[in-house]
Order: structure tokens, then C-alpha cells, then sequence
């Protein structure tokens, strides 16, 4: 038996969405529906063909878990790869949806499965993305006899109108490969090489990673066409950066593309790093990298392969909720240099080559510093508005060239399907807040399309819908950490408020509008009100709180109070309890309720979004939370109102848990709170790590 590739589908979706998904599924595909109900996540299997059947006769409003009516099937069991994982179980690995066990002879029949010969699964996991998943085959579990519920009608062509366009194409195949790149291991100065880049049925005898290398799959068709592209620190690329390789699909290791590099000098031996991306339909849908040892001359050996690693991207985004811009945004070290690379899912445009600029900073850090330091100084008014429109001008400054005409292209696409742009960043720089560069009309060719009738600009983040993320910091067995891309929904029924309620802590000064925000959050959505102490918040963060005599897990977690930020020392950072204690960034990886639980945060507490460079990893408060987890992350970069940052936490579960807005709509209409009459910053000063397409969700009820 081994663990088949699966199609990953929320039951929430519409039929639309769902139809939408499964247009790309050959029908002998099966699929998992994912549904949260009373605080729990449930998995339920069906065959594609039978799926598209039931859904393509129900209204394209309705939502998949009643049409199917998922409540009349019993849930299927869930089991983990390294444990015995029965016939027809969903298999999960870490957070994610990696397949479904099948015997030799096919797949999985029915709508949902369970079993009483076998021990019971593992307490169900929320899941963090959604979309193709996959496993390593030939896995040795033993097999276990599963009866199966449920019957579905024959299959009938979807409508137009369901679909939201023409019709369905013919149902491409799965394409399951590993990235694949050689370069030497030791090159001389000066001297071009060349990096070869492709796939492999099977990950490279060179592969280094930690924890498992998963395979790229994704539904395409006879000849898939992949964007590479590839950039390093100390390399240049004098035939480019990026190349176009199309492989057959039965085929992966069919045709590679190559790159020819030239290694920056260098006076003593030194590794130096290049990374690769793939790309497909403006999705990266893997990464991988190669460690070459650059000397001063010639190396005396040249034979030998250097170490390389790489993996397929666990998970994807459902259709219709991908960015239409990626920016990576890669820094050294934490200098003054960095690197740019784009991906955006429009053919018609043409990515840029190899970029690269200069801060006028000493670094990152020494601009998040002054930052922080000078904004919740300057005196409301005209002087704070034309502060922080000088401090946008510097920040655009900062940003390539190449950004703004990317930027204005998919922008007009992106409104020509009538939808609001998202822009993702992923980022190993965290001190700059690009979210706040100043969009002026000398910045574009067509203003009038981007700006508002007598707009002379506004910034970034009130025009884009963007969300912030990382590359992987943790290489687990269970898969890396932060996961990508970003999830895409959250569980919102359970939520804890920590109320920083600072009367009788001595050095302390109260908050009073941050207890009246924590009591009112906890009022509105049923949230658990929790102090200050160390007992309130230690029993959170080890997931031992009780509610009503039952275990209570909550996966939003909103903290108002004081926080305290040393930029130099990240891990000094932290959340103001009472007694003395603090909550930093040790802390937060030593309990587990983050690694657990995968919850969305929000810090309304003043620096808590900064983050830093612990060794070579993201630090501070938002560091540690997404290196254990997280699934979104928001606080301030500076020190905020009391008053403004209480309205401000009010505003955006209303507008995400009442309006039904993602986070990233949300961000974009609170910084457009700021006006030239506002007597703080506060409303600019918030930081979103995470899916700009993310949605909190609650059960009915």
C-alpha cells in the first residue's frame, strides 16, 4: 500500500470554489473535504469524478458541506506517516493533508470512513493550507480492512454558471517530481560555473535537509512550463537570472535548464549560498539551494558536487485566494544590501532579471531603530502627516526599481477581474515596514488607474491587500517552520484575550482602554478573559485551561497591554506581566500551546511587531511565535495610543469575524484611518505576518 496524492478542498467553500478546484483534478483523483466543526477538524474522503457530480447540480452559492451533507457521513480516520495509517485514512504530517493510505489496486470509495478493528487516530489536527498535497510512496504500514459509507450519483458537466467562467477544460494529470540542481562544490574567484537546474523521480543522493524532502506536484498538462529562477549573495548571473523549463509531464527529468555563474572576489575561502525557486502559474511551488565554497584561486579539485537541499512547498492556495504579486526580499546578515526576486501568476508579464539595491542606512535594524524612536514623538497635525508621507518617500526609495513597474502591472490585471490586489512578501529582512512606502503619482505611468480622483498618493499597504512572511527558520521531521505558503483560514471559534489590567502592579502605568478592549472582544465573540498573571498566561501557553469543566484550546490569541522592545537584544523582548514576569520569545518556544495549536495573534502592545536576527533566524516576539507555528501574527512596530489601539483591535474583528473580511482587507482599511488630521501614527503602525488572503472563521452557533 502507499500514501496517494490528494486534492485538499474546504467544506466551507462555495460550490463556485469548489468546482473552481476541482476543474483541475483528473477524476480518479481523490479528494479531502476539511471540515471544523465544534472546535474540532474533520476529514472526509471522495473520488473527484463523484465530487464534481454531486456539486455540479447544487447552486454555485452553497456551501460544499451541504450539498454533500457531511453531517450524515461518519469522518474518516486520520493518522500520522509515522504511525500505522489504516486503508482509506486521511495521513497527515505535522500540520498538513499529505495524502490518503490506498491499497495497490486504487483508491478510496464513499464519502467518508472509519473503522472499529483499529487503535483510535490521533486527536484531529487543524490544518494551516489547503490544496494539493502529497507523500513519499511505498511507505511500509500494514493494511487494515476499512468499510465505506455513502453513495454519489453519476457525473454531470458543471455549468458555466457554477464555474464563474466557460467551462472545464480537459483534466490535466499530476505531475510528481523533486527539484533537482548540481553545481561544484569549490570554485575559484572569478571563475564562471555552471548551475544546473531541473527535476529527478527520485531527491538527489546530494540532498541535505532536515526532515522529510517532499515532492512538487501539481495538476498540469502534457508539457508543463516552469519559471526558475535563481540568485545568491556574492554571484552574479551575466546571462540572467531567470529561464523558462518545460518538461514532459510523464517525463520530469526530460529537459534542465542551466545558469552561468560568476563568483564575486574573495581573499579567503569562504561557503557561499544560491538559491533556486519553481514556479508555476505565478505560484512557487518549490525551493531548493547549493552551498559552493568560493577560494581566492583555482580549486585543485572540481569533480565533486556540492551539498544542496530543497523541497516541494508543503501545501497551496486555493484558487482565486493567491497573491497576485510575490516579492522575495532577501538580506545578509542583516546589511544594507538586497536581493529582489518577483512572481506573479500573468504570463503577459515580464519578470525582471537579477536586482539588487542598497539601503542608505548603515542597516535594516538602524532604520527600524530611528523608526521607532521618532514616530510616537512627532506632535499631531499637518507636521505628522507630512512625517510620515517623508518617511514613505524613504522607504519607496528603498524599494527596486523593477517593484514599481510590477506593481503597476498586476495591479491593472488584477482590477480588470474586478479584484482587490494582494501583494506577499517573503522576507528575511524584518526590520523595514514597506507596507508604509509612499505610492506617489511620480512613482507611476498611470496614476489615475492606481489613485483616487485628486490623490496625490497614498501608501502601499492602504492600496494592497499584503501580508508579510519568511522563509523556513526550523527544518523538523514534520515539516519546515513557517509553513508555505501562508494558511489561508483559521478556526476562530475559540479565542482567549489576556487583559492588561496593570492597577495594582507597581512601575506600572494602567491601561484602561486596553482592559475595556479586552472585555469588550471577550463579550462579542465568547472569548476567554484572562489576567495577567503568570498563572493565567502559563496555563494558556501549556494548553491546560478549562472552561466549563471541558479542555479549552483557543486558536486566537489577543494580548492588550504593555510590551517592551530591546532591538539589539531581541530576546529581551516581550509581553508585561504582572509580578515581575514577562512574556519574550524563550518563553513563547518553551510553552506549547503555539506549536500545538497554530493560532492567529494579535499583540496590541506597543514594539511587539518588531522583529530581529537571533543568530541567523527571525527574532523577537514575531520570530518566535511563526518559528513555532503561528498562522498570522499582527502587532505594532512602534509605541501606540491607548485609545486609537483599542478602536483599532475592535475595527478589525469586526470587520474579519462579523464582516467576513480577510485579514489582509481588513490591515488595508485600518491604516486608511490615518489622515492629515490624526493625532497618532497608531493606525499605520501595525505589522501582519501571514496569508493576505487569510479568513477567520467561526462555527455556526
Amino acid at each position: 500500500m502507499r500514501c496517494a496524492p490528494v486534492m485538499v478542498i474546504r467544506a466551507s467553500s462555495t460550490v463556485r470554489q469548489g468546482l473552481r478546484q476541482l476543474q483541475e483534478v483528473p477524476d480518479d483523483v481523490d479528494v479531502v473535504l476539511i471540515r471544523e466543526h465544534d472546535g474540532e477538524v474533520l476529514y472526509y474522503v471522495f473520488r473527484a469524478s463523484r465530487l464534481r457530480a454531486r456539486l455540479a447540480r447544487a447552486r454555485p452559492d452553497a456551501a460544499v458541506a451541504a450539498v454533500v451533507h457531511l453531517g450524515e457521513y461518519e469522518p474518516s480516520v486520520a493518522g500520522r506517516l509515522d504511525s500505522a495509517a489504516p486503508v482509506g485514512s486521511v495521513v497527515l504530517e505535522g500540520q498538513q493533508v499529505v495524502g490518503v493510505m490506498v491499497d495497490e489496486r486504487g483508491g478510496v470509495r464513499g464519502g467518508g470512513a472509519t473503522t472499529k478493528t483499529v487503535e483510535p487516530p490521533p486527536p484531529p489536527m487543524r490544518v494551516g493550507t489547503h490544496g494539493p498535497a502529497f507523500a513519499p510512496e511505498g511507505l511500509d504500514l500494514p493494511t487494515f480492512e476499512i468499510p465505506t459509507r455513502g453513495s454519489h450519483p453519476t457525473p454531470e458537466a458543471a455549468t458555466a454558471e457554477q464555474l464563474g467562467a466557460e467551462g472545464p477544460a480537459a483534466p490535466p494529470g499530476l505531475f510528481r517530481a523533486y527539484p533537482d540542481v548540481t553545481a561544484p562544490a569549490r570554485v575559484g574567484a572569478g571563475d564562471t560555473f555552471t548551475l544546473s537546474v531541473g527535476f529527478s523521480r527520485e531527491s538527489s543522493p546530494t540532498m541535505r535537509i532536515e526532515g522529510p524532502v517532499v515532492p512538487i506536484i501539481v495538476a498540469v498538462g502534457p508539457q508543463p512550463e516552469f519559471v526558475i529562477q535563481v540568485t545568491g549573495f556574492g554571484f552574479t548571473f551575466p546571462e540572467g537570472i531567470q529561464k523558462a523549463l518545460t518538461v514532459d509531464r510523464n517525463d520530469p527529468e526530460s529537459h534542465r535548464v542551466e545558469f552561468t555563474v560568476l563568483p564575486d572576489a574573495t581573499e579567503v575561502a569562504a561557503p557561499r549560498f544560491l538559491e533556486v525557486s519553481y514556479e508555476f502559474e505565478g505560484v512557487v511551488v518549490g525551493r531548493a539551494w547549493a552551498q559552493v565554497q568560493v577560494v581566492p584561486g583555482a580549486p585543485a579539485e572540481t569533480a565533486t558536487l556540492a551539498v544542496v537541499g530543497g523541497s516541494g512547498v508543503m501545501g497551496s492556495v486555493t484558487p482565486g485566494e493567491g497573491p497576485h504579486l510575490t516579492v522575495d526580499i532577501f538580506s545578509r546578515g542583516g546589511d544594507n544590501v538586497l536581493r529582489w526576486r518577483f512572481h506573479c501568476p500573468y504570463p503577459e508579464i515580464q519578470r525582471p532579471g537579477e536586482v539588487t539595491t542598497t539601503l542608505q542606512d548603515h542597516s535594516a535594524q538602524s532604520f527600524a531603530v530611528q523608526l521607532m524612536r521618532q514616530v510616537p514623538n512627532i506632535p499631531p497635525g499637518e507636521f505628522l502627516a507630512a512625517s510620515m508621507r517623508g518617511l514613505g518617500d524613504q522607504i519607496a526609495d528603498a524599494m527596486a526599481d523593477e517593484f514599481w513597474t510590477m506593481m503597476e502591472q498586476t495591479w491593472k490585471l488584477a482590477h480588470d477581474k474586478g479584484e482587490q490586489p494582494r501583494l506577499q512578501i517573503t522576507t528575511t529582512e524584518p526590520w523595514i515596514p514597506w507596507e508604509l512606502a509612499w505610492v506617489g503619482r511620480e512613482r507611476l505611468s498611470e496614476p489615475d488607474g492606481l489613485l483616487a480622483t485628486g490623490s496625490d498618493g497614498a501608501t502601499l499597504g492602504e492600496l494592497w491587500q499584503i501580508g508579510r512572511w519568511t522563509t523556513p527558520t526550523r527544518h523538523l521531521p514534520s515539516g519546515d517552520v513557517p509553513a508555505s505558503p501562508p494558511a489561508t483560514t483559521v478556526d476562530a471559534t475559540e479565542m482567549a484575550v489576556i487583559i492588561g489590567n496593570y492597577d495594582r502592579t507597581p512601575g506600572i502605568a494602567p491601561l484602561p482602554n486596553a482592559v475595556a478592549e479586552g472585555n469588550e472582544i471577550a463579550m462579542a465573540y465568547g472569548a476567554m478573559p484572562l489576567g495577567i498573571s503568570d498563572a493565567d498566561v502559563a496555563a494558556l501557553m501549556d494548553c491546560t485551561l478549562q472552561r466549563d469543566g471541558e479542555a479549552f484550546t483557543p486558536t486566537v490569541i489577543h494580548f492588550a497591554g504593555h510590551g517592551r522592545t530591546d532591538v539589539a537584544n531581541p530576546q529581551f523582548t516581550g509581553l508585561v506581566l504582572a509580578g515581575g514576569y514577562k512574556l519574550d520569545p524563550w518563553v513563547v518556544r518553551g510553552f506549547r500551546a503555539v506549536e500545538e495549536q497554530h493560532p492567529f495573534v494579535f499583540l496590541n502592545a506597543c514594539e511587539a511587531g518588531v522583529g530581529g536576527e537571533t543568530l541567523i533566524t527571525l527574532g523577537g516576539l514575531v520570530g518566535a511565535f511563526l518559528a513555532e507555528g503561528a498562522r498570522g501574527f499582527i502587532a505594532p512596530l512602534w509605541r501606540v495610543d491607548d485609545i486609537e489601539a483599542h478602536d483599532i483591535a475592535i475595527e478589525f474583528y469586526r470587520r474579519t469575524l462579523d464582516e467576513g473580511q480577510t485579514v489582509g482587507e481588513a490591515m488595508r482599511g485600518i491604516r486608511g484611518r490615518f489622515r492629515s488630521g490624526s493625532g497618532s501614527a497608531t493606525a499605520l503602525a501595525y505589522v501582519f505576518y501571514g496569508n493576505p488572503a487569510l479568513r477567520l472563521q467561526r462555527s455556526a452557533g
